[in-house]
């Protein structure tokens, strides 16, 4: 077991035994100095610490003479390969179901220190750690907690199926990776926002889808009384300026109302949550036929972001997919980005809800 060694008030180590019996030798550490093993908690004197070197010298044992063994057969040594391999592979299978749940220690190797010299012993800092605090320090990660840190690969295709059945491959389309902790209070946030913005200004589109149709009846109203007019009246002129009065008026309150329209549909909207997301943990891009490939832990779950564009005619169509996602213990998933689980659809596995 190593040594700790205190000497002035500082304590120093750890040390094998080999190595305090070496400075004791040289005269770097006194018979007197105190000393502990590492993990105990109580001091005695160096010189009755160590233990004798005769301890490490094991008697010589008389050689005993071994019968030759036979050589075996090639099927006996075939047979002993194969069963080995076998019985190793199903110790591994067994053990890969329990490595979640079972901790198994890993006991790292340990440099032994450079040899200090008188000097550097002397201006070792008071405050150096004890043995028990040193035994309670934080462990390294295992073996096992190394192993679920791993990436593993998930791949997908990104396409939209028209009503005509034809299907298209949408390439260049950025693709993105959260962890669910990350993404779920954003979205939370968003659809708070949302919601609140959407309840603010529904009496609002009310009140002037109402007001722009009061006032494009009163338009033509107007303007059916300027038609109606004889044109030798006097009243004419008056009856035309009311008309483009009316005419001005009927324009205003449907502007009014289109700009609340487009207030309210940029709520619910996919644009809207995907303004301004929280950092991804990765991002990859589809190419030319809609394929992309990247990777994500083997442990979590993770949401795939993806947003794209398909010009049709004079319009643009726009596509927003927001989906959960987990590997379930696989080293490869494949998914699909398509018609069903759009945003605007009720997917299961969609994290969001919009109309476009």
């Amino acid at each position: 077991m190593n040594i700790y060694v205190t000497r002035d008030g500082a304590t120093h180590g750890p040390y094998t035994e080999i190595q305090a019996r070496e400075y004791l030798k040289q005269g770097i550490f006194s018979n007197d100095d105190l000393a502990c093993h590492e993990g105990a908690s109580e001091w005695q004197p160096l010189s009755s610490l160590i233990r004798s070197p005769a301890n490490f010298v094991k008697a010589k044992q008389p050689a005993v003479e071994r019968p030759q063994a036979k050589p075996h057969s090639p099927l006996v040594v075939f047979l002993a390969v194969f069963f080995g391999i076998t019985l190793a592979g199903g110790v591994l299978m067994v053990g890969w179901q329990f490595l979640l749940r079972d901790k198994m220690a890993k006991t790292e190797p340990v440099s032994l220190p450079a040899k200090p010299t008188p000097a550097e012993i002397v201006a070792a800092p008071a405050n150096s750690p004890t043995p028990a605090e040193i035994a309670t320090a934080p462990a390294k990660p295992t073996i096992v907690e190394k192993l679920f840190d791993r990436k593993c690969e998930l791949s997908g295709e990104v396409f939209i199926v028209t009503k005509g059945g034809q299907n298209y491959k949408l390439g260049l389309v950025p693709i993105t990776l959260f962890s669910i902790e990350a993404i779920q209070p954003y979205l939370d946030e968003k659809k708070k926002v949302a919601a609140a913005e959407l309840a603010r200004l529904k009496p609002l589109v009310t009140a002037a889808k109402a007001d722009s149709d009061r006032k494009e009846l009163a338009e033509r109203a107007a303007f059916d009384a300027y038609l109606n007019a004889d044109y030798s009246s006097p009243n004419r002129n008056k009856l035309d300026a009311a008309h483009k009065l009316a005419q001005d008026q009927a324009s205003k309150a449907q502007s009014a109302y289109y700009e609340l329209i487009r207030q309210q549909s940029r709520y619910l909207s996919g644009q809207f949550y995907f303004s301004d997301f929280p950092k991804p943990l990765a991002t990859s891009q589809t190419n030319a036929d809609g394929r992309f490939t990247t990777e994500l832990p083997a442990k979590g779950e993770f949401v795939v972001a993806a947003n794209a564009k398909r010009s049709v005619g004079d319009s643009t169509e726009r596509y927003f997919w927001l989906i959960k996602v987990s590997l379930d213990g696989d080293a490869k998933k494949a998914i699909m980005l398509s018609n069903n689980n759009l945003s605007s659809e009720t997917a299961p596995d969609s994290l969001i809800q919009t109309d476009d």
